[in-house]
């Protein structure tokens, strides 16, 4: 562990006693240094490849028959239903830091598993 690594790990553990980090699905305060509450992580529905390219549900959810769409691809981490649609909430409307970080490296680890051999040529956010 670099010597930045522990200074910014004893920070944020310093930081959460003023400030406490709170789950970024609900909101609740939750230990320094974690993501989310143990109730959310159970309900968090991943979504497992393989996936339709069209409606980017995993095959065996799939339900749009791969009925062709304006565009080529479409990649998520996790359905955003139930307490991942309220993290989204809370993303769009707090700005939390720990949330942003959280949602893009999920949705960045969806597109390296899913595109390893290709780029896409534009990646989007969904609007509210």
């Amino acid at each position: 562990m670099s010597t930045w690594s522990f200074g910014r790990r004893l920070w944020l553990r310093v930081a959460a006693v003023i400030w406490p980090e709170r789950c970024v699905f609900c909101g609740v305060v939750i230990p320094p240094l974690t993501v989310c509450c143990e109730a959310c992580r159970r309900e968090i529905t991943v979504i497992k490849p393989p996936l339709c390219r069209y409606c980017g549900m995993a095959k065996e959810d799939c339900d749009c028959h791969n009925h062709r769409h304006r565009y080529d691809r479409i990649v998520a981490p996790f359905y955003s239903d139930g307490v991942v649609y309220n993290g989204l909430l809370r993303l769009k409307r707090f700005d939390d830091p720990l949330a942003i970080e959280y949602f893009a490296n999920q949705i960045a680890a969806a597109v390296r598993r899913e595109f390893e051999k290709e780029l896409p040529h534009v990646v989007t956010a969904v609007p509210m």
